[in-house]
């Protein structure tokens, strides 16, 4: 890893780890949208011809945003291979020629080099060189903890310690894991960040396409300012070519934003024990005109893509100053509802969802009892 140079802004000490990486994983949470930013992020380094590809557990958000003048795959797995670098001392030997082969000896697989010179090679020139990943720099975005990242962070840890992090944020609760840390609570969208790597590295870069990205991003991080085309980082990026009209249409007039801004509320209340997850949502952020119950049923499903393995989810919503549990049971009987029963007055249940009535417990006595239902 290249040493930080302290005399670089912090801007150029990242563009200096991303110059230098062969190839750039970057990693966002799973509860958050910042897919628009990280589109953002790579068309600036697709322009200078690095390989960068985006890695998150939360497929929904990139759909809502496939309208964007520029986007590209989001991966919900990462396929990383072990490089094994051998280093031969071949100085005043004449290499030349090298050949290799595979073969089989006494019951191991081997791989054999054939080198011809005109010197002996003796094990003091062999050389055990650098191991590496395929991926050489991870870039996270707008992730406060290393833990934000979902499975690819628990399946992965070997490589986010040996890689070099740079850890881009906004939250005031950023731990500064990373190697390099860009983190600036006073910003209200992680849009702002990007902006200043561009004018930085690459100002002739803001156009339609970055431009539409970063406008997309910042919209979609203050969801609830109401006077958007007066935002002067917005009539900036306007200058530079966002088409304001299309996004607002699609992410605003189209009730997508208040959909975002409540699957991010509930994927953001998300808690898991023993394969049991729970979350919340009030019904305030729901406005009258929706069809709640079809909003749920696709909230719900939409935030199944992210609870893998789990045998019940719990869905509380609070409706009239009153909440209510719905549960979804994939434990495979419907047995749940029986044991339920004996300790909730069950209003009725369709294929796999159950309805509590109120009054109700808190949501994590109810996590437990479902816990020890399922064990019983």
């Amino acid at each position: 890893m290249t040493p930080k140079n302290m005399a670089l802004s912090t801007i150029q000490q990242i563009w200096q780890q991303i110059t230098q990486a062969r190839r750039v994983a970057i990693f966002l949470p799973h509860n958050r949208n910042v897919v628009a930013g990280a589109w953002a992020l790579q068309y600036l380094l697709y322009n200078h011809q690095k390989t960068a590809h985006i890695f998150s557990d939360n497929q929904v958000f990139a759909k809502k945003l496939d309208f964007l003048p520029y986007s590209t795959p989001i991966y919900s797995e990462i396929e990383l291979e072990y490089t094994n670098q051998i280093n031969i001392k071949v100085q005043n030997k004449n290499l030349k020629s090298l050949k290799y082969e595979f073969e089989t000896l006494n019951g191991e697989d081997l791989l054999t080099l054939q080198l011809t010179s005109d010197q002996h090679l003796a094990a003091k020139d062999i050389i055990l060189g650098e191991k590496s990943f395929n991926y050489d720099l991870i870039i996270n975005l707008n992730a406060p903890s290393t833990e934000m990242l979902g499975s690819f962070y628990v399946k992965h840890q070997k490589f986010f310690k040996q890689a070099p992090v740079v850890n881009i944020d906004i939250d005031p609760d950023n731990e500064l894991y990373g190697h390099i840390n860009l983190v600036k609570i006073q910003e209200n969208s992680i849009a702002n960040l990007l902006l200043e790597f561009y004018l930085e590295i690459s100002p002739t870069l803001l156009n339609r396409n970055s431009s539409s990205l970063l406008l997309s991003q910042l919209l979609l991080d203050n969801s609830s300012e109401t006077n958007f085309k007066n935002h002067p980082l917005v009539k900036e990026l306007i200058r530079y070519g966002a088409d304001y009209r299309l996004i607002m249409d699609k992410l605003f007039h189209q009730n997508d934003s208040q959909y975002l801004q409540c699957l991010g509320t509930v994927l953001k209340n998300l808690q898991i024990k023993n394969k049991v997850a729970v979350t919340m949502l009030s019904q305030k952020m729901i406005t009258p005109e929706i069809d709640i119950q079809h909003f749920i049923k696709q909230i719900v499903n939409d935030t199944l893509q992210h609870v893998k393995e789990i045998q019940a989810l719990v869905f509380s919503i609070e409706e009239n100053q009153e909440w209510k549990h719905i549960i979804y049971d994939f434990s495979g009987d419907h047995g749940l509802y029986y044991k339920l029963n004996r300790h909730y007055h069950v209003l009725g249940m369709n294929q796999n969802q159950i309805v509590l009535s109120s009054p109700l417990e808190s949501i994590e006595s109810c996590q437990d009892k479902i816990i020890r239902a399922l064990r019983n």
